[in-house]
């Protein structure tokens, strides 16, 4: 690998992008990458990790629309970009988590349009590789009314998984499975 590529893992609550995502960096290091998880939005960047912090763990700024939301987290992630592309300027591997993708998902879900989150976030840097990770049982195990927008959120992310040509990973295997699967789709491209 000569420069860094960005890695997306997407996929509804408790569908293991976590437990993924860090398999997917120790491996990488194991293989003598250089490799880090990010999670998006970034908290530190000003002004918008303040006001995303303060809207998403702090129960502020209820009143405001998903669209202004979503124009919230582009900005995080253009703030973030210089430093993501100089990161990615060196052969490592950066595994995120709520990443591009999601915002889609989750403003789609609250019934803006994706045409509209694809503009806005036109000029952002995409991941060289995303991957959605499907979850059945999480679905199945829910209560009826969040099973059903955990129903609505997967079928969105199936949207965009065929959209953009994602990959999708079945996340209801064993966990290295998943991971093995995973790892078949990223070694293609380091």
């Amino acid at each position: 690998m000569r420069k860094g590529k960005r890695i997306a893992l997407y996929g509804i609550p408790k569908a293991g992008k976590s437990t993924q995502a860090d398999i997917l960096v120790q491996t990488f290091k194991r293989k003598d990458f250089q490799a880090e998880y990010i999670q998006y939005p970034m908290f530190k960047e000003e002004p918008s990790g303040s006001f995303l912090n303060e809207y998403l763990n702090k129960g502020k700024y209820k009143n405001i629309t998903e669209r202004e939301l979503q124009l919230w987290f582009a900005i995080n992630r253009m703030q973030y970009q210089p430093t993501l592309k100089n990161d990615l300027e060196e052969p490592v591997a950066i595994v995120t988590e709520n990443d591009l993708g999601m915002s889609f998902a989750y403003g789609m879900l609250a019934g803006v349009k994706r045409e509209w989150l694809e503009a806005v976030n036109e000029p952002v840097l995409k991941p060289d590789l995303s991957i959605f990770i499907t979850r059945e049982s999480v679905i199945d195990d829910a209560p009826t009314g969040t099973a059903r927008t955990l129903r609505n959120l997967q079928e969105i992310y199936h949207e965009l998984a065929m959209k953009h040509a994602w990959y999708t990973v079945d996340g209801d295997q064993k966990m290295m499975e998943v991971h093995m699967n995973i790892w078949d789709v990223v070694k293609k491209i380091i």
